[in-house]
């Protein structure tokens, strides 16, 4: 339901009553006033905790808009820290590579050595020994011979040690390569959860501020429309009522439905679907299609048909006793100010633009009533 039945119940209020004593209920006029005065007060009060609202959530977005700038700085060092373990890597891997082409250079050597020695046998050995022209000579050829022999075998075990050293760190790095992999993809994930809170508070404070505008068109909507309020209540206060004959008061529970459709709003306490707000309607919405005819609902002297801002085409029919009847939203009227009109009459054409159906009104001296109980039970 629009934003019409919120602020209509609290107009029609002060419309209403001095149609029915405008002299001895000045009074009570007053304290209509003050309900509009009370409405408009309320309104500011939302309008205040929207704002406060927008703040709050302009605040986390500055602290997770923070939050970004730093995940950005870790990605940035974790990324630096990959850089560095890939060149580590790498300067390992070259300084394994390089090892083992070594080894494979010293054991060709070795090969070549042991195969001369292979083909010639223990005649070779023997050659090289005691080709000496003195004890002493073959005592150093054998020793050379021995450490030469020696030398390739710690040789090539060094080597082997050296490249199981690299192996072992390459493992190393590579199992830090992993770690720091995992810490890149957890930061990114906590990066994307960020900005994930980030375009969410934004869409949130983009709503506040959508309502918080909203709410201040409301307030100026109220505040306008409790001037003209006021205007047209001194307008009205300045006539005099005459009494409508017969009893309207009798009619209860057997009234006819001004018009027939489904029953879109209720008496009493609704709940705004727009702003999820509560607020008190003191009368029903009926649905219509466009260009049904209201019919009045007893007799009665029309004592109000006009235009109204915010509220379309407005009829207001003074009965018997006080009562008064009250037809909204329509499209056109067909009665004018003045018209005496019968029950059952047409008095209006649904349809206005943009509303699902017509609004109701029972009141009784100035007080709403619910129209359910003095309607006939469908």
């Amino acid at each position: 339901m629009s934003l019409l039945l919120c602020r209509l119940p609290c107009l029609l209020l002060l419309l209403l009553f001095p149609l029915s004593a405008f002299c001895a209920e000045q009074e009570d006029n007053r304290a209509r006033l003050q309900q509009m005065r009370q409405r408009i007060e309320q309104t500011s009060k939302s309008l205040q905790n929207q704002q406060q609202q927008e703040i709050s959530l302009l605040r986390d977005l500055a602290v997770i808009n923070t939050s970004l700038k730093e995940i950005a700085r870790r990605i940035a060092r974790v990324q630096k820290e990959q850089q560095r373990g890939k060149k580590n890597i790498a300067r390992v891997q070259a300084n394994i590579d390089q090892g083992r082409r070594d080894l494979r250079a010293q054991e060709r050597k070795l090969q070549k050595r042991l195969v001369s020695i292979y083909k010639e046998g223990n005649t070779g050995v023997l050659k090289v020994l005691f080709s000496s022209n003195s004890p002493m000579e073959l005592a150093e050829q054998y020793e050379y011979l021995s450490r030469i022999l020696e030398n390739d075998k710690e040789m090539m075990t060094e080597f082997q040690t050296v490249i199981k050293q690299q192996q072992t760190l390459l493992s190393d790095l590579e199992v830090l390569r992993k770690e720091q992999q995992r810490r890149l993809e957890n930061v990114k994930s906590e990066r994307e959860d960020a900005q994930s809170a980030r375009l969410l508070q934004a869409q949130l404070v983009k709503k506040v501020h959508s309502d918080k505008n909203r709410l201040h068109q409301e307030l100026q909507q109220l505040k306008e429309n409790a001037h003209k309020l006021e205007e047209f209540v001194k307008g009205l206060q300045q006539e005099k009522q005459r009494r409508e004959t017969g009893s309207f008061a009798a009619l209860k529970g057997r009234l006819p439905w001004p018009i027939r459709g489904a029953l879109l709003v209720g008496f009493g306490t609704q709940k705004n679907p727009a702003l999820g707000t509560l607020y008190e309607s003191h009368g029903i919405e009926i649905a219509a299609s466009k260009g049904t005819r209201l019919k009045a609902v007893a007799s009665g002297k029309v004592v109000f048909a006009s235009w109204f801002k915010g509220y379309g085409n407005l009829l207001i029919v003074a009965h018997a006793g006080g009562y008064h009847t009250l037809y909204a939203q329509a499209e056109d009227l067909l009665k004018q100010l003045g018209d005496r009109v019968e029950a059952g009459e047409p008095v209006a054409v649904s349809g206005l633009p943009g509303k699902q159906g017509v609004y109701f009104e029972i009141r009784r001296n100035g007080a709403p009533v619910n129209p359910i109980a003095w309607l006939q039970s469908r």
